[in-house]
This record gives structure tokens, sequence and C-alpha cells, in this order.
């Protein structure tokens, strides 16, 4: 015993170079992680100012949930761009509608096969369109309660809405949690989300069939120079139609190389903070839309069904949410 207290009370000695380099990666490490986290605070407050409606709400009645919709959809900037298009006769905005149309006409064979819940679908449809108020802005908007376990709800481009049962039967999910859910499909099809991705694509398309074009006349011109200096052949040529073909093909898979009707990630964020909003907008609370969030994800990993590869967690879209709710 007496030996062991020997050596617990001796000096410990420390190697001073040792500690000053812990210490200074220790600071280097903090200091990495605070510049992260405003760097990623200035990202989210970003997206915020972008998208949040709060300012032109503020002096409107919010007894009329019509009156929502209608300033979001009437103040949205890249709304007002589509329309402006459509007024100007844009080929690449009438290429996009007539893809929303030839979309809507595949869909409506698909829609044959659902099983609708027509219990659900008489005066329960009829109080949710009330109490969303968006039959006044839209009166070809539709609620649809379909049978289907997969926990899912989601808007198509022609204002068709579709919940399915599995989400109905997520516990403790509560008519305010459906309500906000709601709220984020209509934002998706009020702001012509698909049409904006449809258009972008559309108009990315033609820019890379222009590169490719001009590729592919240098890619001949060449090949005919070597022909005129003795230096070409059939097979050259051959390599050159081979070529040209992979050009334009490669131009289409560029720009369509996504399935065209799923939102992106900056939709996403919108259609998140706007559904917090109505809620708010109405005196409900835009926690009850957090709160179904984390109901339909309670372990917060998954991420939202989006074009980007880089998607944001269930947990993050609650952070920029709770993140608006504390800003001024």
């Amino acid at each position: 015993m007496e030996s062991l207290a020997k050596t617990f009370s001796k000096p410990l000695k420390i190697n001073s170079m040792k500690l000053y380099s812990f210490i200074f990666f220790l600071f280097i490490s903090l200091s990495c992680n605070f510049c992260n986290a405003q760097q990623k605070n200035k990202a989210i407050e970003k997206l915020i100012k972008k998208y949040d409606v709060k300012t032109f709400l503020a002096d409107a009645p919010n007894n009329n949930p019509d009156t929502f919709w209608e300033l979001v959809w009437r103040n949205n900037k890249e709304l007002q761009k589509i329309y402006k298009a459509i007024n100007q006769k844009q080929t690449s905005i009438r290429q996009a509608q007539q893809e929303i149309y030839d979309t809507k006409k595949y869909a409506d064979i698909a829609r044959q096969n659902y099983y609708h819940i027509n219990s659900l679908e008489d005066g329960f449809r009829d109080t949710l369109y009330m109490q969303l108020g968006v039959k006044d802005v839209y009166e070809g908007l539709l609620i649809n309660f379909v049978y289907d376990d997969e926990v899912n709800a989601y808007a198509a481009p022609d204002g068709y809405i579709v919940v399915n049962t599995g989400l109905l039967d997520i516990p403790d999910f509560n008519y305010f949690n459906l309500m906000g859910v709601l709220a984020h499909e209509v934002t998706h099809f009020f702001l012509q989300h698909s049409l904006a991705n449809s258009w972008e694509l559309i108009k990315k398309y033609n820019k890379n069939k222009t590169i490719a074009t001009i590729a592919s006349v240098l890619n001949a011109a060449s090949a005919g120079y070597a022909t005129a200096n003795g230096a070409g052949s059939e097979g050259l040529w051959n390599n050159v139609d081979n070529m040209t073909n992979i050009l334009f093909s490669q131009a289409y898979y560029d720009a369509h190389g996504v399935f065209k009707f799923k939102y992106n990630r900056e939709q996403e964020t919108e259609a998140d903070i706007i559904a917090y909003r109505f809620l708010e907008f109405i005196g409900v609370g835009g926690e009850q839309y957090i709160d179904a969030l984390r109901k339909l994800d309670p372990d917060g990993n998954s991420t939202m069904t989006a074009i980007d590869d880089d998607h944001f967690s269930t947990q993050e879209r609650i952070a920029i949410l709770e993140y608006m709710a504390l800003m001024k």
C-alpha cells in the first residue's frame, strides 16, 4: 500500500510540447467547427430570406385562408417569371406546358387504379377545402385519400393531391399535422413547381443542344480538314457521325437525367416554410407542421424526395423551421 501511495504522490511528468500541440489542434478544431456553424447559419438565413412570406402577410386578415394563398402566389417572383414567359409566348415555356399536359394524360390513366376512400372524401374533404381555403383560389384542386401503406402525400402538376392511408395511420398524427402536410403540397401546386422544373430543364436542354451543335460542327470541320490534307478516311467520318450522335444524346441526358416532376431542394424548403407560415397564419401555430415532420420520420434520418443529390434530412428541415421561428 505504501509503495502504491508513493507512486501516486509523485508529480506527473508532462511533455510540454505534446501538451501545446494538443491545445493547438483543439483550438483549430473548435475554430473550424465555429466557422462551419457560422457558414451553415448564413446559408439557412439566406434560404429563409429568399422564401419566407411573413413580410407581405403582416397586415393580411387571418380569418380568410384563401387570402394567404392569394398573397403567396401574387408575390412569388419565380411564378411571375413563368407568367411573363407565358404572356410572351416563349417557346421553352410552351414546351414545358406541353410536357405537363402529356404527363397529365398518363397520370389520368394511372389514377383509374387508385382505391379511393369514399367515406373520407365527402364531408371530411369538404372541411379540409374550406379550412385550407384552396377552392376559392383554384376550383380544380382535388384532395384524394388512397389506400396505400406507404407514408406519403404528393401533389401532381395538375392540382391532384394524393394522401395515402399510411400517412393517416401514423400514431398520434392529428388533424393539424395533416393540414400542414397538405399546405406543403398545395404550395407545390400553387407555385407551379413542376412547370418551373420542366421549364428549367427544357432551357438547359436547348442550351446544351446549341453547344452540341457547335461541337459537332467543329468535330466535322476538323475531320474535313484532315481528309483534305490526306490524313482522313471513311472510318474517320463514321467516327464523326457516332460522336455527333453522342453529343446530341448527351445534351438531352444532361438536361433530363432526372425525373422531371420531382421537386428540387429549394422548392421543398420553400414549401416547408410556407406550410409553417400557413398554420401560423390561421392561428394553429407553425409548430404543428414541425410536429408532423417529426412523426413522419421519428428517426430523423430520411431525406426528402427531391431531384438534388444533396437532400436535406428531416432533422435539417426541422432545424431550418426552428431557426426561422427564432428570427425577428
